[in-house]
């Protein structure tokens, strides 16, 4: 059951363009918006300067618009640096300032019992040290990220950063454990026959 009427979702299914959420969102009155992070709204509100990130987890993202209402909550908890819409290393930043900022964050969000038993926030930490060329604080918290939601992904750059600290037996297991999870991830099939060359 929802508040909306049909007509709405029919609506939001169009939302493509920055032009119609902000129609849809004027309509409506819209000033708070649950996305999932791969959904093209979440890019267009992190990049809308009336809209603001605070808060995310491991299938959603809270976006709050810039009001008075919202004013105290986005001064506390908004994101700035940190690109809340998406989870590929490989597409992060290599701007050391927007890495440090967003490393601030993710951290300020941790320290909250309930943020710290989601997967997500672990695995984006680890990935933007990693970035940073902080290997043991990454492989921490790449460890933290699987032990709550094992992913092919956060498994592979586990065991990248491991090979940098010459574990190569722990890394060897951590490309192992991404491959179980996904037979062609092809990188870490390249990581583990590293592993074993090295070794």
């Amino acid at each position: 059951p929802t508040v909306y009427s049909p007509l709405f979702f029919w609506k939001s299914r169009v939302l493509a363009d920055p032009a119609r959420w902000e129609r849809l969102a004027s309509e409506y009155g819209i000033d708070i918006a649950l996305l999932k992070p791969a959904d093209p709204l979440c890019a267009i509100l992190r990049d809308d300067k009336e809209w603001k990130a605070v808060s995310f987890d491991d299938t959603s993202v809270l976006f709050l618009k810039e009001t008075d209402r919202f004013k105290g909550i986005i001064s506390r908890r908004g994101f700035k640096s940190l690109n809340v819409c998406s989870d590929d290393i490989k597409k992060m930043t290599v701007d050391e300032a927007v890495l440090n900022g967003s490393m601030v964050e993710l951290k300020g969000m941790l320290a909250d019992r309930e943020a710290a038993s989601y997967a997500r926030p672990h695995r984006l930490l680890g990935f933007i040290e990693a970035r940073l060329g902080l290997n043991i604080d990454a492989a921490e918290e790449l460890e933290k990220s699987v032990a709550i939601s094992p992913d092919a992904s956060t498994y592979y750059t586990l065991g990248t950063v491991l090979g940098k600290l010459k574990k190569r037996q722990e890394a060897l297991g951590a490309f192992e454990s991404s491959i179980k999870i996904d037979k062609d991830h092809s990188d870490s099939w390249l990581g583990a026959g590293v592993a074993h060359y090295d070794m």
